[in-house]
């Protein structure tokens, strides 16, 4: 299903996300003295308690948390971003890399229009990056997985221990290197094993901002979105992403320093625009090998006789290699 944000003026509705509470708190009491039906009255008092309330539990609370984000990102040049699938973890890796960069100096493993190419020449230190550059490595652990051990591999390895160990030296201060996988043991040991910063996303979850534009935007939004197969992100919305730091202690106590609670989960609240705006997380869904072919399934108890192959040939790989194909990706060095 495809996703846009309907158009509005960015800056203006980030900063009236951000700030709802307080703005629509000041309104109502500008208004207020104008009001002299006693419903109406009520009715905007508990509106702007409601959007006060809202802000300050979902934002405000939160506020700082970007700002220790950055403040972390920025000693640890290079880092991973875990976390399952629809967790968030493009979708913040996006949000670092874009922050206060200029589009021309980020670069992408992935088909990302209008963007710089990171190939596995970069990966293995053939070709140089650009000074202040930020790199996204999207399904690293498909790029470099973690199954490849022979004599041969060692130099790739060791290529990419020098990319992760010396970035910040070789790129400077502002320069970004970020891998995104579902889990750490899918990675080749060398994309992690100088990584000392890592972060876990736990899932998005979009909030509406404040009560009446965002009502308003909904009720334009039924009657003129009349294409159901695009979903439209109403503008009026913040995104709350949670997630966790990890601090690694290297190969004398290789584990985390801090032990999985959820009460530790850091939320970044965001307007939606800021989040969700402009950059794809889908690049790898014109690659499915199945895409062009048409959906046919088999109900079960139609036939006994094939229900029995069905079964038989689900716990048997013998035959299937035959039908494999070279659509399919499938990374070698």
């Amino acid at each position: 299903m495809k996703k846009r944000i309907v158009k509005f003026n960015k800056a203006i509705v980030n900063f009236y996300n951000t700030w709802y509470g307080i703005i629509n708190a000041i309104i109502g009491f500008l208004i207020l003295s104008n009001i002299q039906n006693t419903m109406l009255l009520i009715l905007v008092i508990a509106v702007c308690v409601i959007d006060f309330y809202t802000w300050y539990k979902n934002v405000w609370k939160n506020l700082g948390t970007k700002t220790d984000l950055f403040s972390t990102i920025g000693q640890n040049n290079a880092l991973c971003v875990y976390g399952g699938i629809g967790s968030g973890k493009s979708t913040l890796a996006n949000f670092i890399v874009h922050y206060k960069r200029p589009k021309d100096l980020i670069y992408y493993n992935t088909k990302n229009k209008g963007y710089k190419t990171f190939t596995n020449k970069h990966l293995l230190c053939i070709e140089p990056l650009e000074e202040g550059c930020g790199v996204i490595v999207d399904e690293s652990g498909a790029e470099a997985d973690a199954y490849h051990y022979g004599k041969d591999d060692a130099k790739v390895r060791k290529r990419i221990d020098y990319l992760n160990k010396f970035f910040r030296q070789w790129y400077g201060d502002n320069s970004l290197l970020i891998y995104i996988d579902q889990c750490q043991s899918n990675q080749n040991t060398s994309l992690y094993k100088n990584i000392y910063y890592v972060i876990q996303t736990k899932g998005v979850e979009v909030k509406p901002a404040a009560i009446i534009p965002y009502l308003i935007c909904k009720l334009i939004l039924m009657f003129f979105n009349k294409n159901r197969l695009i979903k439209i992100n109403n503008p009026f919305s913040n995104v709350c992403l949670s997630y966790m730091e990890f601090l690694k202690m290297g190969d004398y106590a290789e584990h985390y320093t801090r032990v999985i609670q959820d009460k530790d989960d850091k939320k970044l609240v965001c307007p939606i625009y800021s989040l969700f705006g402009g950059f794809n997380t889908y690049v790898f869904r014109e690659f499915n090998p199945t895409k062009d072919k048409p959906v046919e399934p088999y109900i079960w108890g139609t036939d006994e006789r094939i229900d029995n192959e069905i079964m038989k040939a689900n716990f048997n790989f013998k035959d299937i290699h035959k039908e494999l194909d070279s659509s399919f990706i499938d990374i070698d060095y």
